[in-house]
């Protein structure tokens, strides 16, 4: 009984670490993503530098 315990553990343990890994990997996606995004926003408003201070304010939230 004690020995399909430790197994169950070590599955579950498992599981988890790779949740964690796609939960990671999705995180990094999404903000190259939104890296991506910023760059395009800042150069199309580039010739808006009245605006500047407020797009890196919102880059802060």
């Amino acid at each position: 009984m004690n020995n399909q315990d430790k197994r169950s553990g070590i599955k579950v343990h498992g599981y988890f670490k790779r949740e964690l890994q796609i939960d990671l990997m999705i995180r990094q996606e999404t903000n190259h993503k939104r890296s991506r995004l910023w760059t395009a926003l800042n150069m199309r408003n580039h010739e808006t530098s009245s605006l500047q201070p407020f797009f890196n304010a919102v880059r802060y939230l």
